[in-house]
């Protein structure tokens, strides 16, 4: 790492932890390819429960106060090539991701750029399916039917549940310090993809923070449609959220809170720095 690298990583460690979360949450939207929508306000979907943060405020607390916590890379091998660096960054995250995510979900290749681009596709309407740095979810969600109608089934939660909680077992700190470590070359897929002049780490915030705020429904069961293949939110307000938000109403009130308290950690540790 460059003495310019080195300068940067370490300004903007609190905003790179983000990163590294966001690629999580990422896993999480891109399993849901072939899913629907649902509808407006009504039930909220906050991180309250067993929790101290009150009623999810719609952007994220400047500052949370934590224990300080300071997590500097060990000294390492030179950095590898983006294109040369699946065969580095493999290794790494089979020693600090949760197996259920490695084997099932992970691609294997282009890691670090699928991973940008993902990141970079949350906040949006669609994702970019062959670019995605996880799999999806093998198979059709679980609807319920009755009589012209059709509705997202509690059971399609459970498709889920592994990886939410094998998510929610994760260490933070190791995979930052993973993360830390290869910032450099994120930052260089991040200008590949058409952003020379723009860090990746702000663009990991402003999509961390778009994924935190509420998110309502009007009605549940959510009711939805097929016009084609795929299907789709009946309620137009919910057909027109982000995927990122579409991924958390799919998964269920459940998951949704997990990985939602889950990133309220991160941003915990990223105070702290």
């Amino acid at each position: 790492m460059t003495d310019s690298n080195a300068t940067i990583v370490k300004r903007y460690l609190g905003w790179i932890v983000l990163g590294f979360m966001l690629a999580i949450i990422g896993v999480l939207v891109f399993f849901s390819a072939r899913h629907t929508q649902p509808s407006a306000p009504t039930t909220q979907i906050d991180v309250s429960e067993d929790s101290n943060l009150e009623n999810a405020p719609s952007t994220v607390p400047d500052a949370i106060v934590d224990a300080p916590v300071t997590i500097e890379p060990e000294p390492t091998e030179p950095l590898p090539t983006l294109e040369e660096s699946d065969a580095t960054l493999l290794p790494l995250l089979e020693n600090n991701l949760p197996p259920t995510i490695l084997e099932r979900h992970l691609v294997r290749e282009d890691i670090i750029t699928k991973f940008v681009i993902t990141v970079d596709n949350l906040d949006r309407s669609k994702v970019a399916l062959d670019k995605r740095v996880f799999k999806a979810i093998p198979g059709e969600p679980f609807v319920l039917e009755k009589g012209d109608r059709i509705m997202l089934s509690e059971d399609n939660f459970l498709r889920y549940d592994n990886v939410v909680r094998a998510l929610d077992t994760t260490n933070l700190e190791q995979l930052v310090a993973l993360y830390v470590r290869h910032y450099p070359l994120f930052q260089q897929a991040y200008e590949q993809l058409g952003y020379p002049d723009e860090q990746f780490h702000s663009r990991l915030v402003q999509v961390l923070d778009h994924l935190l705020l509420p998110i309502a429904l009007s009605q549940e069961p959510v009711e939805l449609l097929r016009p084609k293949s795929l299907y789709e939110f009946r309620d137009p307000s919910l057909e027109s959220l982000s995927a990122g938000q579409k991924m958390l109403i799919r998964m269920g009130e459940q998951n949704a809170t997990i990985s939602r308290k889950k990133l309220a950690e991160l941003r915990r540790l990223i105070a702290a720095n």
